[in-house]
């Protein structure tokens, strides 16, 4: 585990309100190893980092059925009008986390984050109004 400071308030938002169309099942449910999903292995590798607080923003008509989310550090919001966009999906993660200090936001369809990332990107915070990972002189994911 990679401790954050404590006196941070840090949330992280997985963006997951896709309609996941051309995947025939939903990009969280998808096998990242042989007992996770992208989802479930997104999340432990936050919660590894030091971050409480995650929220999960899906589309509604999605169902994490079998992801064991009952983890009072996981809140779930389903998004009803996935036709606004990622944008309306950042806003409604952002809703639920207006006590936050900082927020990572995370896409689902993006599962390679590692906690030496998080970390990296953590301590950057103060240098601008938001990180992200630079490879090749591109923008990365995720942002803080």
């Amino acid at each position: 585990m990679i401790n954050l400071p404590i006196n941070e308030n840090t949330v992280c938002v997985i963006l997951s309100g896709g309609l996941s169309s051309r995947m025939n099942t939903h990009k969280a449910l998808l096998k990242f190893s042989e007992h996770t999903n992208f989802l479930q292995h997104i999340i432990e590798v936050y919660q590894d980092s030091g971050i409480q607080k995650i929220i999960v923003v899906k589309n509604k008509n999605i169902y994490f059925t079998g992801i064991d989310m009952n983890n009072e550090s996981v809140l779930i919001v389903d998004n009803y009008y996935t036709e606004r966009g990622r944008t309306y999906s950042i806003q409604l993660g952002l809703s639920k986390s207006t006590d936050a200090d900082y927020c990572f936001i995370q896409n689902i369809d993006n599962p390679f984050v590692t906690n030496e990332l998080i970390a990296s990107l953590f301590a950057q915070r103060t240098k601008a109004n938001y990180i992200t990972p630079v490879y090749n002189n591109k923008g990365g994911h995720p942002v803080l």
